[in-house]
């Protein structure tokens, strides 16, 4: 008996010993201790901290998370036009709501409209849909000039916009205001988080991880006036055109112009309508391009394409050059942070090399990116929102709430014992601290 209360009393003072180490660690050792947390230079911090979140806080932190996703992403991809064949698949759909797609979207509108020689409803319309046809998404040059003459066309009454640029009231203007709200508050974040006492990483959670698409829907915003969805495109197998000539030119002006594109619509022997074919390499329709657009080579199409090069590659400079802000917490980041580098470092740089491969080749007077069917922008597709649902999985298990009410993906101070991760102002009396150095000076017991 006695013996096992030696024993007992071994094992109380060993337990006792070992849990008041960590009080008695003298800097250096706890040092060591954390470098086993270590990936490289970089402390690697991975803590499950959101199980005290409540429903309604839940559906905040999703909705501030998915709002720059909605609007840059969902918002910006007009409704497709399927012209005849086997629909799209989904792969075919899923490759419009890329960023990078987006980005090249709102390019190719500006670049449409400066270069047009006469910008009319009928191009505005064109240049924001997506056609499909023999299983291909076709948006070429050629392509528009076709599609435009036949939004008047019976047998079905078709809604054309009223004029050559949106209606301020309109769902698209209104998109656009949301758009250059959001970007320009993300923007004010990423650079104040580079003056003294910001700290841009430890604010880093759930409701901040797609802030970025909010800054690169500041790109949307030279081509917002012409960005439109007032238009409808609804086909039937009819037998021919040429008859239907005079309700396709409401105006004088047109006519020789209309005249000429409603040449390359007459079919065969088919009864349904013509794709791209043939007709896009005759003459009357290089001529109705040439005619209606100024060439990429122009000295138009060369500065609107060095205009969103230059910003693309300035975004993505800033990721790979610099990718954590200048802030208060060292080298150590968590999960979520370096996912945040890594997912933005990899979609701006391939997105940078898709635009200068297409823009110094000149294959840029396409509204829809040249490569969306190709298998490898499919995979690379694929990457992108498999990371986004990654990205979402590790942020909601790190996002947790701070005293103060703000977000964060940091744990709480007394958990790692060697640093205060809370982007709030420190309360000494709470946390028991005793000689805090703040800014606004020391803080006392």
């Amino acid at each position: 008996m006695s013996n096992r209360r030696i024993l007992l009393t071994l094992l109380t003072c060993v337990s006792v010993t070992t849990h008041a180490i960590p009080s008695s660690i003298a800097p250096e050792d706890h040092e060591q201790t954390v470098e086993k947390r270590r990936l490289g230079p970089l402390k690697f911090l991975f803590h499950y901290q959101s199980q005290n979140l409540t429903y309604s806080e839940w559906i905040t932190l999703l909705t501030l998370c998915l709002a720059p996703v909605v609007v840059h992403l969902l918002a910006s991809v007009p409704e497709s036009v399927v012209l005849d064949g086997n629909p799209p698949r989904f792969i075919d759909y899923l490759c419009h709501y890329n960023p990078t797609s987006v980005i090249w979207r709102y390019f190719a509108i500006m670049d449409s409209r400066v270069r047009c020689r006469n910008w009319t409803p009928e191009d505005m319309a064109a240049a924001n849909a997506h056609f499909w046809t023999h299983e291909t998404w076709d948006s070429s040059q050629e392509m528009r000039i076709i599609q435009r003459a036949r939004l008047h066309m019976p047998p079905r009454a078709y809604n054309a916009p009223s004029r050559s640029y949106i209606d301020p009231t309109s769902g698209s203007a209104i998109k656009s205001v949301i758009a250059t709200l959001q970007g320009v508050q993300a923007m004010y974040t990423l650079i104040s988080s580079h003056s003294p006492g910001n700290a841009f990483m430890s604010d880093l959670s759930l409701a901040s991880i797609f802030q970025p698409f909010a800054i690169l829907g500041l790109l949307r915003l030279p081509a917002a006036p012409w960005m439109s969805e007032h238009y409808i495109y609804d086909y039937r197998p009819t037998r021919g055109y040429s008859t239907l000539r005079t309700t396709a030119v409401d105006d004088d002006s047109q006519a020789p112009m209309l005249s000429l594109e409603l040449k390359t619509l007459q079919p065969s022997n088919s009864e349904t309508h013509p794709g791209p074919s043939a007709a896009f390499k005759s003459q009357n329709t290089a001529n109705a391009v040439s005619q209606n657009f100024y060439p990429a080579s122009s000295i138009r199409g060369i500065l609107i394409r060095a205009l969103y090069l230059l910003a693309m590659l300035a975004l993505a400079a800033w990721t790979s050059t610099n990718p954590f802000p200048d802030n208060t917490i060292g080298t150590t980041f968590t999960v979520t942070g370096y996912m945040h580098t890594i997912f933005y470092a990899f979609f701006l740089d391939a997105t940078v090399l898709i635009f200068a491969f297409y823009l110094c080749t000149g294959r840029s007077t396409t509204t829809v990116i040249p490569c969306v069917q190709q298998t490898w922008y499919q995979v690379y597709t694929a990457v992108v929102f498999l990371g986004m649902i990654l990205f979402i999985v590790l942020a909601a298990l790190q996002t947790r709430k701070t005293w103060c009410g703000a977000w964060t993906t940091f744990p709480v101070m007394w958990e790692w014992g060697w640093r205060d991760w809370e982007p709030c102002p420190v309360d000494c009396a709470r946390l028991g601290i005793v000689g805090k150095v703040l800014k606004e000076g020391s803080c006392a017991a």
